[in-house]
């Protein structure tokens, strides 16, 4: 079990409250929904291409993370705060060097 397994609550410099834990299957649908609110640019800037949709290998690459070679991370805004979004974040093990996070 790693540290970044069990889900942490943070502040965040906004003041906002985020819950940072990680990345599961069930957040496919929040990540389509995410990337269906980001204008043109912004999805062309995050694959290098034109994509008017997450193409279904990409979104399962995402939310599928065994959390050993890939570990994905979100940060979801607490209920009955002011922030709206959410983040994510990904690293992939290129050695075999364990996945350190901070």
């Amino acid at each position: 079990m790693t540290a970044a397994s069990q889900p942490d609550v943070v502040t965040l410099r906004s003041g906002d409250v985020v819950q940072v834990r990680q990345v599961q299957p069930g957040d496919a649908p929040a990540l389509v929904r995410a990337y269906a609110n980001l204008g043109e640019q912004s999805r062309y800037r995050r694959f290098f291409t034109v994509m008017p949709e997450l193409p279904e290998a990409t979104l399962t690459a995402a939310v599928e993370v065994d959390h050993e070679n890939h570990e994905a991370l979100v940060a979801v805004p607490q209920p009955s705060r002011r922030s709206s979004g959410s983040a994510g974040s990904s690293a992939w093990r290129t050695s075999p060097t364990p996945l350190t996070w901070g």
